[in-house]
């Protein structure tokens, strides 16, 4: 397992991860929205992918 931080073109891939609870749950537009105005980075956003790089989970 691979665990990196994003980069500036993986915005669409971020917000299209998704999670059943309520909790940690923040929409793609949502995600998009504050990524636009700085709230969200590159280099804060993380991702785990496995081996063939299918992306498994993300943390903000």
């Amino acid at each position: 397992m691979l665990f990196r931080p994003t980069t500036g073109a993986e915005v669409d891939r971020v917000a299209a991860v998704t999670v059943p609870e309520p909790v940690g749950w923040i929409g793609a537009d949502r995600y998009r929205d504050e990524f636009g105005k700085g709230m969200y980075r590159p280099e804060w956003t993380w991702l785990a992918e496995d081996d063939d790089g299918r992306l498994l989970a993300r943390a903000l």
